[in-house]
C-alpha cells in the first residue's frame, strides 16, 4: 500500500494529526493508551483491511503520536468538557463531514463510550474494545510503556481518567448499535457483562486466548469487526425500543 500522508486539524487550541484512506461508508479509529496510529491499526494490518471498503480516519489522540501534548490534567478531561471526546467530535465535523461509525480500543474504548452517550447523533454505531468504561481508577503503565511517549502527557492523562467513565443508567439511553470486543485472558473482560446489561443493541465476542496487548492481532478480532459494520451498513442491527423499561 501507498504510504499514508498525515493530517491536522486544531480542537481546542490542540494540533491534532490524523490520516485517511478508502472510500465507503466512514469509520473513525481510536487508539490505546501510550499507542498511536501506527502501534493499534496500522501495524496490525486493521487500517488496511477496513479501508478495503470503508472510509477509514484515524488519529493520534492528544497526548499521543505527532499530536500535541498538553501537561495540563484538564486538557484531556474534567467534570464539564472531554478534550479527548472533542478531538473525535471535531474530525467529524471537519474531516468526515457526516455520521461516522466509531471503533476504540483501550482508551480509545473508554473515549468511544463517552462519545457514544454524548454525541449518538453523529455516530452510526460504537465499537467498544478492551476497554473499561466504568472504572474511575487510574490505569497503571508499565514503564517500558512510557518508552516513545511524552511522561507528563501521558500521567496528566492518567490524572484525568476518571472523567472519561461513563454509568450503566447512561449507557441505558443509547440509540445506536455497540459491539463489544475483548480477549478472554484481558482483565477488563468482566466489565463487558455490565454492558450487556446496560445497552440495548450489544453484540459481545470475546477473542480466545487473547491478553489484552493481543487481541487486535488475532484474525477473530478483524474479522467480528468487519461482520459487525457491514451488518450495520446493511441496517441488520437494529435497536429493539418496545417493552424496554
Amino acid at each position: 500500500m501507498a504510504a499514508l500522508d498525515s493530517h491536522y486539524i486544531y480542537s481546542g487550541g490542540i494540533r491534532i494529526r490524523y490520516v485517511e484512506r478508502g472510500a465507503g461508508t466512514p469509520i473513525v479509529l481510536v487508539h490505546g493508551l501510550t499507542a498511536s496510529v501506527e502501534r493499534n491499526w496500522i501495524n496490525w494490518g486493521i487500517f488496511d483491511a477496513l479501508a478495503a471498503d470503508h472510509r477509514v480516519v484515524a488519529l493520534d489522540c492528544r497526548g499521543h503520536g505527532a499530536s500535541g501534548k498538553p501537561h495540563n490534567p484538564n486538557c484531556y478531561a474534567n467534570p464539564t468538557k472531554c478534550g479527548l471526546c472533542l478531538d473525535v467530535v471535531r474530525l467529524v465535523e471537519k474531516v468526515v463531514l457526516g455520521p461516522a461509525h466509531v471503533v476504540g480500543y483501550s482508551l480509545g474504548g473508554r473515549i468511544t463510550a463517552r462519545l457514544a452517550v454524548d454525541r449518538p447523533d453523529i455516530f452510526l454505531s460504537a465499537t467498544i474494545a478492551g476497554a473499561d468504561v466504568f472504572s474511575t481508577d487510574v490505569p497503571t503503565i508499565l514503564e517500558k510503556h512510557y518508552r516513545n511517549n511524552d511522561r507528563k502527557a501521558i500521567d496528566a492523562l492518567r490524572t484525568a481518567w476518571k472523567h472519561l467513565a461513563v454509568t450503566e443508567s447512561q449507557l441505558r439511553e443509547l440509540r445506536i448499535p455497540v459491539l463489544g470486543l475483548c480477549g478472554t485472558e484481558d482483565k477488563h473482560l468482566p466489565e463487558y457483562s455490565r454492558l450487556l446489561r446496560s445497552v440495548r443493541c450489544f453484540c459481545f465476542v470475546s477473542i480466545d486466548g487473547a491478553e489484552h496487548l493481543t487481541a487486535p492481532k488475532n484474525p477473530g478480532f478483524l474479522a467480528t469487526l468487519r461482520w459487525f459494520l457491514r451488518s450495520c451498513d446493511a441496517r441488520l442491527l437494529t435497536v429493539v425500543t418496545t417493552g424496554s423499561s
